[in-house]
């Protein structure tokens, strides 16, 4: 699976204001029950995008998410070779939207509620690509 196909899905605030996001969904951490409820303010700081690593935008994974290989890309010719070098095939980030950088909890107790969730996603996706590998998708 390519992070991108999913990243917006990471998206856990709905705005920033300086150094506090509102959480725009409930995330609830099993461990410690600690629940971040919708408009929930969080303090934050920022740090590097991981989908994008800073850049903003990344090559549309509808072109290349599976990869291509150098006989695919010899045989798409010189004029795609070129343009998917130059960035014609890029999209804004899905996770960060084009900022380049992601709010990240201060609070320890609220990143390990957006963690827990994060990971739930995980193993979601995991299971649901594995069981559609299972059906011959």
């Amino acid at each position: 699976m390519d992070i991108r196909e999913y990243a917006h899905e990471g998206r856990w605030w709905g705005s920033i204001d300086g150094l506090t996001a509102t959480s725009k969904d409930s995330h609830y951490d099993g461990d410690d029950n600690v629940v971040i409820s919708e408009d929930d303010t969080v303090p934050i700081r920022f740090e590097v995008c991981n989908v994008c690593d800073g850049r903003g935008e990344y090559v549309n994974p509808s072109i290349d998410s599976h990869g291509i290989t150098r006989d695919e890309m010899d045989d798409l010719g010189e004029e795609f070779f070129e343009d998917y070098h130059s960035g014609v095939y890029n999209i804004p980030c899905g996770l960060c939207g084009g900022d380049r950088v992601v709010p990240v909890p201060t609070d320890a107790s609220h990143a390990r509620a957006l963690n827990g969730d994060a990971r739930y996603d995980y193993s979601d996706r995991e299971e649901r690509a594995a069981e559609a590998r299972a059906m011959g998708y």
